[in-house]
């Protein structure tokens, strides 16, 4: 494995802890009745882990709704200012979002 391939599994491994976190983070918030919030930089990972999602763009929110409203490609054009696509998780059928 080179240099490279170690420091991107490194950054994987650390984003998939971050996950596990949350996702107990989740479960206990969610048993109290209580609200979370969590500053993600991953769409993908935000609409997986979110319930709702706050888009924001040069300050101004863009998009507050749930996960499935805000991953279209033309929701994601307009928040990052570059073409947009969604495709299918192939095993789970989630929308991930990709830059065209």
């Amino acid at each position: 494995m080179t240099e490279s391939s170690n420091g991107d599994k490194g950054a994987l491994l650390y984003r998939l802890e971050g996950v596990g976190f949350q996702a107990g983070g989740r479960r206990i918030v969610g048993a109290r009745g209580a609200t979370a919030i969590d500053v993600l930089h991953d769409i993908n990972m935000a609409a997986r882990m979110c319930g709702r999602l706050l888009a924001l763009r040069d300050g101004a929110i863009l998009a507050a709704c749930p996960p499935a409203k805000v991953m279209r490609g033309d929701v994601l054009a307009g928040i990052y200012g570059v073409g947009m696509g969604i495709l299918e998780h192939p095993r789970t059928g989630a929308p991930i979002g990709y830059v065209e």
